[in-house]
């Protein structure tokens, strides 16, 4: 019955109509989410980055290009939702100035500059928009090559999230494009590390984990 929207893949940001600045995010780790939430009876609404990975079945799902057409995905989906999950590799920068029509390299000559601009910060944005209340419940991930750990506790804190999925990419069998994962998660009671397996299996460890969040043990009375 609870309401969450996932977002998965990487963004393209065009450089020109043949040519864009991306990632190597395969977007299987957040439609592998939304499918372990569907099954347990949520109402997921997958935002899906430029990828190949198949649709989940019982997942609304709303294809997104580049970071700004996920921000506005974002605007709507998030009214009514319980969870956010930001699985999604949004890329930190894109071209200044997108070229109308494809650039020749014959023009172009053997070195060529694109100047680049900063992407809004989405999962920034949706911590402070949620305020005092905390809600909805904010999962972000940390994509990390050293000092895993640190990062994801320091992302936790400036992204205002509830919970950090981090793992490190370099790892073999927990990067970009794999069918495999390894990640920790890192909440204000410490850091969890969940078994390294499918992305499927994970997935539902990473929901387990946003369940206990949303339904905390009630307190012991005092005798």
């Amino acid at each position: 019955g609870r309401r969450i929207v996932v977002t998965a893949g990487p963004t393209h940001e065009a450089i020109d109509p043949a040519r864009f600045v991306g990632n190597r995010s395969s977007g299987k780790m957040g439609a592998a989410i939304a499918a372990a939430a569907q099954r347990r009876g949520a109402e997921v609404t997958l935002l899906l980055g430029p990828s190949s990975v198949p649709e989940p079945v019982g997942v609304t799902v709303v294809r997104v290009e580049s970071a700004f057409d996920l921000q506005d995905a974002l605007a709507t989906a998030v009214k009514s939702a319980d969870v956010i999950v930001m699985s999604a590799a949004v890329a930190d920068y894109r071209p200044a100035k997108p070229a109308a029509q494809k650039l020749k390299r014959s023009e172009l000559g053997q070195k060529t500059a694109i100047e680049l601009v900063a992407n809004p910060d989405l999962l920034a944005g949706l911590g402070k928009q949620r305020g005092a209340k905390k809600a909805p419940l904010l999962v972000g991930f940390a994509a990390e090559t050293n000092d895993v750990i640190a990062n994801a506790k320091k992302k936790l804190a400036s992204k205002k999230c509830d919970l950090i999925v981090a793992n490190d990419v370099s790892e073999a069998g927990a990067g970009f494009g794999v069918d495999t994962n390894r990640v920790t998660l890192v909440d204000a009671a410490g850091s969890i590390d969940l078994p390294a397996g499918p992305k499927t299996h994970v997935a539902h460890g990473i929901v387990d984990r946003v369940v206990a969040l949303l339904e905390p043990e009630p307190k012991r009375r005092k005798r």
